[in-house]
């Protein structure tokens, strides 16, 4: 093992690693914060390399010979500004992956694929899939991951040229061995593979949906952590759902809280669109619902009140109000935003 853990302040100097290469038994390579820019082509000689950490660096590029590590497992670049390299397909040994950016020309989408021991892949900033054929491609390479287990994408902004192309997630089952699914994007087609059947083991989810049903969410029995992006209004009236839920986020506005939902939420994130008119304010959510929700300890509500300080200001002190009155003494925070901006969405 050879660990290098550094700070934000060396230079681009501070260690040199030519002779690193000559470390033939070395297993584990960390290389953190340490300042360089670029490594040597020895370390393909590594040939016993298991893992190959090398986070929060300048690097912009790996030489290829790690394309020949067979044995690598690891492999963290995350932090840096490594392209993702086209010889990745090669690592064929590797079990965990984690990435900064995966660029709209990369082979990624294809090279995925070839990597079907993995079981844990994190991409750290976004990837860029364009075209109803690379679509796909990411797609098929997806379902070749049968032991896959984590799929955290922090930004996916896929788009086919036409609605009317051939899917194949239609055709497509993914790894039942998935706990933790990050992966948002407009695929309604992916959407109709996520359910409990297909995936009993799921336990955090991000997902863009188009559908306002909230019921196949809550037969998920290991379900934890939900995030869902949509500009629906979310409804559910399924008694005994979510059993195990304990985050949930979502852009979209709610129902109101039944006694029996989501009984031990403990942190929840949604939007509320605010209506003045000669009565006052009302609001689309019933606030004293949250009242259900007997663990719930966090409350961020995302507020569009008209553009009138009178009027997000009562549409503040309102819901306000209405949430310091809850019997369970929940902290809570307001994000005022324009109604306008809710119009454009």
């Amino acid at each position: 093992v050879l660990a290098l853990e550094g700070n934000d302040t060396l230079d681009k100097c501070s260690y040199k690693l030519e002779h690193v290469g000559k470390l033939v038994h070395l297993r584990h390579l960390k290389l953190g914060r340490i300042g360089i820019s670029e490594l040597p082509k020895e370390i393909g000689h590594l040939k016993l390399l298991l893992v190959l950490d090398l986070g929060r660096n300048s690097i912009s590029e790996l030489p290829e010979s790690i394309g020949r590590l067979s044995e690598l497992k690891c492999l963290n670049i995350c932090e840096t500004d490594i392209e993702v390299p086209y010889w990745i397909g090669n690592l064929t040994s590797l079990e965990e992956l984690c990435l900064g950016r995966v660029h709209g020309h990369s082979n990624f989408v294809t090279e995925l694929g070839k990597l079907t021991e993995l079981r844990k892949l994190h991409i750290f900033k976004s990837v860029y899939v364009y075209g109803g054929s690379r679509m796909n491609s990411w797609a098929e390479s997806v379902a070749k991951l049968s032991k896959i287990q984590v799929i955290d994408i922090d930004f996916f902004l896929g788009c086919r040229d036409s609605s009317h192309e051939e899917n194949p997630w239609e055709r497509i089952v993914l790894s039942p061995q998935i706990r933790v699914l990050h992966m948002s994007y407009l695929e309604p087609g992916m959407v109709a593979r996520i359910n409990p059947s297909l995936l009993p083991n799921l336990s955090h989810l991000k997902l863009h949906v188009c559908s306002p049903e909230l019921e196949v969410f809550g037969s998920f029995r290991e379900l934890v952590a939900l995030k869902l992006e949509t500009v629906s209004t979310l409804h559910h009236d399924t008694i005994g759902a979510f059993p195990k839920l304990r985050f949930f986020r979502t852009e979209a506005t709610l129902d109101s809280f039944q006694e029996g939902d989501m009984p031990v939420l403990e942190s929840l994130q949604f939007e509320v669109v605010a209506q003045s008119s000669d009565d006052g304010i009302s609001f689309g959510f019933d606030f004293a619902s949250l009242g259900n929700l007997p663990l719930l300890k966090r409350v961020v509500v995302t507020l569009y009140a008209p553009r009138a300080d009178v009027d997000q200001k009562k549409a503040e002190n309102t819901a306000k109000r209405a949430m310091d009155m809850l019997p369970n003494r929940v902290e809570h925070s307001i994000i005022p935003r324009a109604t306008e901006n809710w119009r454009r969405r």
